[in-house]
């Protein structure tokens, strides 16, 4: 199959993930995990598999670019508040807000979370070979057809859904 690391992300949370919610002990909702059988679950364990190489890809080109970000970003606020000291009667949540506005309107940190967002855009449109059995396929085809009439996709997620749709025929 040939996918956009767009639609390989969809197709691992899909398998992973019912598309329900739960509460965890925490009191957070989270992702209700997939329960699979024994063959299915194996299933899983190949596609798993099979992306992690093209994760650590992608992710290998975006992490420097995200990580190059934030220091910018903790470097502009440092410069910020070493120039704006905090007032005698101002609360120190006042003086956050005043510095994340000030650092909001920085053209450098707009200009680089912009780049960085480009970059993302086009790791996530990049087609790669994922070699998947049609056992794997089928399984695939299976939860992302089950996803699709439950719970639906977005709009914004249609171009995906079609280039989904196409590989698992």
């Amino acid at each position: 199959m040939k996918l956009s690391y767009n639609a390989i992300q969809v197709l691992k949370n899909i398998i992973l993930f019912t598309g329900e919610k739960e509460v965890n002990a925490q009191g957070n909702d989270v992702l209700v995990t997939r329960r699979l059988n024994v063959d299915e679950s194996s299933q899983r364990r190949f596609f798993l598999e099979e992306i992690k190489s093209t994760e650590k890809e992608v992710n290998s080109k975006v992490q420097p670019l995200v990580q190059a970000h934030n220091q910018l970003i903790s470097d502009k606020q440092k410069e910020v508040k070493e120039k704006n000291p905090i007032g005698e009667k101002e609360s120190v949540e006042v003086y956050e807000k005043r510095i994340n506005v000030m650092l909001n309107g920085d053209i450098d940190l707009v200009q680089s979370a912009q780049s960085v967002n480009a970059e993302i855009q086009n790791q996530s449109n990049v087609v790669f070979d994922v070699n998947v059995t049609d056992k794997t396929s089928k399984v695939l085809k299976k939860y992302f057809v089950e996803y699709g009439v439950n719970y639906g996709f977005h709009p914004s997620e249609d171009k995906i859904v079609e280039e989904i749709t196409n590989e698992l025929k």
